[in-house]
């Protein structure tokens, strides 16, 4: 008793502690906050390292936590499909029935018809036990269950390939937050750097000016001027430091690290523009229809709603099971204690099948919405494409602007540095002035070149691929290719059925045109028939009826022989019937003529459509090629650079070790 009470109280607490209030929540939510905090805080950042673009993007894409619920997602996907292929086995079902009564179950039996109805015909007997153990196993196949499972299989992979798709355009629009961030960042810092520059030399030459308004070589007006300017430049600086440690914290937080103001990138690729291959408009528009993943999301999505319209396709018919099952009991009246049986259920549900094709026609007209909503997409994509390819050739002509601006005021600091050794201090004043503007120039040329290479990675984001190296290059070549090709070989195949639709006119036709010569052909026969018939009219000078002479009831009488002229009106009648079985045919050869011609113009079009794909590839091929050749020639001018860097390098350290040696 003790027993049975401890193990009822025990599934009582479990019960109880399943449920929560809100203060639950709330220590629960405290100790999860603890956790992530900790977890957050032990994803080291890289100490005293200066971080360049690809470094960043590769942080990113292994720690960012939204790819890692992508991935998470991906497997549990992968256990669904598992779980929907495994759906389709046979039910195997294992019963073991125990039984037992208080009682005997005896039982007897009446008459129902006869002399003796209503009367006991046999005494109490009994068939089982008060005791029986009935042990059951059962094999049960269901084809409506398993067409069921089957497409819940398929459209579950479909739900794996499409959190894949996903997971991909996250990771593309992670790559251009990324590089949104680090060009913010870059600029930030290199505007830093300079400004800091301009305020200590704006400090020196407030110095100097105040120095000069006590000589009273200058008045306090300059003074002034110069202390506005400082004020500026200050306010200036802290913008920039305000960008950068906002820019700073949505790095860190995009590379899946604590988001604090604590980084260092690397600058050098802001100091000049790096030419960065672009294919032409149209191969851009191609590929960004190929590769765009929101596009794949929405076919697959439409073959996931394909799947559940079969699905409920298969729900209309009969519901057929064949089953088989082992049963073994102890019951010691049965005459065999243990046997097989198998058989076959078949159930219609009648009722629910106006339901079932409701359901159908919906998911039907569904499957269209989608198929419009992908047409939708495609042109909202083109349009992507093109603003991005636009706004790209607009911000490099703007970095041009600025490169040029920025060479002007260069020179002219230039230039006023070697008036300044020679001249007094008003020169020195007019060159630090000069001096802050170029910096401002130079800021600005910077901000232009970050804004180029974000326009450059908004065109791959557009697209759809994460760049125009040679091996994507390559890559991206022979998708396309593989794309028009099985573009070309449906319209090669519409081709091959115009000509055979072609041939089969003409062979209607020619079997007509055989028709009518044979009818032509009669008809000329019956004329001559008739001109024969005519002929013997005209030499007997009879030209309607034939006179003979004949006894008729003792009397000779005149009889009219009229054989000629039924033979000719039946001639005639004849090459009439021919001619409208002629004229028949006729029409019949004009209608092919003109179906004839309908095809030929589709086997044009087609053509056409075939040519043009083909000169698409070839234009495609040499649009590519150039754009290897392109990057080939600018990683090779990149190498050349670094060879006389390093060169340069090696002969500093020659010439060092020289005077030391000396």
């Amino acid at each position: 008793m003790g027993r049975k009470l401890f193990i009822f109280l025990t599934m009582i607490s479990l019960i109880l502690s399943a449920c929560k209030n809100l203060d639950d929540y709330r220590e629960e939510r405290v100790k999860k906050a603890n956790s992530a905090f900790k977890q957050i805080k032990e994803n080291k950042f890289p100490t005293d390292a200066i971080l360049s673009l690809p470094y960043c993007i590769e942080l990113a894409l292994k720690n960012n936590l939204d790819l890692k619920v992508y991935e998470l997602k991906e497997a549990v996907n992968k256990e669904k499909k598992t779980a929907a292929m495994l759906g389709m086995l046979p039910d195997l079902m294992i019963t073991n029935d125990l039984t037992y009564r208080t009682n005997e179950p005896g039982a007897k039996s009446v008459y129902l018809t006869g002399p003796q109805a209503g009367q006991t015909s046999l005494a109490y007997s009994k068939s089982t036990n008060p005791f029986e153990n009935r042990v059951r196993a059962e094999l049960l196949f269901s084809a409506i269950d398993f067409g069921l499972a089957f497409c819940t299989y398929v459209q579950q992979d479909d739900r794996q390939i499409l959190t894949s798709e996903q997971r991909r355009r996250a990771a593309q629009n992670l790559i251009l937050d990324v590089t949104r961030s680090y060009l913010r960042v870059a600029a930030a810092q290199y505007a830093m750097e300079k400004t800091e520059k301009m305020i200590k030399l704006s400090i020196e030459t407030e110095k100097l000016l105040q120095e000069m308004a006590k000589r009273k070589t200058v008045p306090l007006v300059s003074v002034l001027e110069e202390n506005k300017k400082f004020i500026v430049l200050k306010k200036s600086l802290m913008e920039y430091k305000r960008s950068y440690q906002n820019s700073c914290i949505e790095l860190r937080s995009l590379m899946g690290y604590y988001p604090t103001h604590e980084i260092k990138v690397d600058t050098s690729a802001m100091n000049e523009l790096t030419e960065l291959p672009v294919p032409d408009i149209e191969l851009l528009e191609e590929a960004a229809l190929i590769e765009r993943p929101e596009l794949y999301q929405l076919d697959i999505q439409k073959h996931i709603t394909v799947m559940e319209a079969r699905k409920t396709i298969i729900t209309m018919f009969p519901n057929v099971q064949l089953f088989l099952d082992f049963t073994n009991s102890t019951n010691p009246f049965l005459y065999h204690m243990s046997w097989w049986e198998m058989g076959a259920r078949a159930a219609y549900n009648l009722l629910k099948l106006p339901q079932r094709m409701e359901q159908y026609f919906a998911l039907d007209a569904e499957s269209d919405q989608i198929q419009a909503q992908t047409v939708a997409l495609s042109v909202g994509i083109i349009a992507q494409v093109r603003i991005a390819h636009a706004n790209l050739i607009e911000v490099k002509d703007r970095y041009k602007l600025a490169e040029d601006l920025y060479e002007v005021y260069k020179k002219h600091e230039d230039v006023a540095e070697i008036h300044a050794q020679s001249a007094g201090d008003l020169s020195k004043i007019d060159l630090s002035r000069i001096k802050i503007e170029s910096a401002q120039r130079a800021i600005e040329r910077t901000q232009a070149l970050g804004n180029y290479y974000l326009a450059y990675f908004r065109l791959l984001n557009a697209v759809g691929i994460e760049s125009f190296d040679k091996t994507e290059l390559e890559k991206l070549e022979k998708r396309i290719e593989a794309s028009i090709n099985n573009e070309i070989e449906d319209v090669l195949n519409d081709i091959a059925d115009y000509k055979k639709e072609i041939d089969k006119i003409e062979a209607k036709i020619e079997r007509l045109t055989l028709n009518m010569n044979k009818y032509k052909i009669a008809i000329n026969k019956i004329n001559g028939e008739i001109k024969k018939i005519k002929l013997q009219l005209k030499k007997t000078k009879i030209n309607k009826y034939d006179i003979r002479v004949c006894m008729k009831d003792g009397v000779f009488v005149k009889t009219y022989n009229s054989e000629n002229l039924i033979r000719l009106n039946n001639y005639n009648k004849n090459i009439e019937k021919y001619w409208a079985t002629i004229r028949g045919y006729q029409t019949k050869i004009n209608y092919y003529t003109k179906e004839k011609s309908k095809i030929q113009e589709k086997l044009q079009i087609s053509t056409n459509v075939k040519n043009k794909h083909y000169k698409k590839i070839s234009k495609y091929n040499i649009a590519i090629d150039k754009m290897i050749k392109e990057e080939d020639e600018i990683c090779n001018k990149k190498e050349n650079r670094l060879v006389n860097h390093y060169d340069k390098i090696i002969e500093t350290e020659g010439d060092i070790s020289k005077e030391s040696n000396s």
